[in-house]
């Protein structure tokens, strides 16, 4: 289990871009802001403060900021035994595609 807190700048998925995918699942809670969730396989979400997610990893992911100011998420990577793990991005890339962690 991975602890996660991001601060999420990307407001397209041109400027995100590609999708994240890794082993396991994860849970993400909005503490702040509005994000949009758009998937590989399921249409986009718009999710406000309070709201949360939980979702298969392996598929395609990605978080937009959809509102006015910036975007907090805190959440769980939860991964199957072998997979591979989470590790942080390189600091040019956290400001490319707004998150924290790929």
């Amino acid at each position: 289990m991975v602890p996660i807190v991001a601060e999420v700048r990307a407001r397209s998925l041109d400027e995100f871009g590609p999708l994240l995918r890794h082993g396991g699942e994860e849970y993400f809670l909005v503490t702040s802001g509005r994000v949009a969730v758009h998937t590989e396989f399921y249409a986009p979400e718009i999710l406000g403060e309070g709201d949360g997610i939980y979702l298969d990893s392996t598929m395609g992911h990605a978080y937009l900021n959809a509102g006015e100011g910036t975007f907090r998420q805190g959440g769980l990577s939860l991964h199957q035994r072998g997979a591979r793990s989470l590790r942080p991005a390189p600091p040019d890339r956290i400001a490319r595609r707004g998150a924290a962690w790929r």
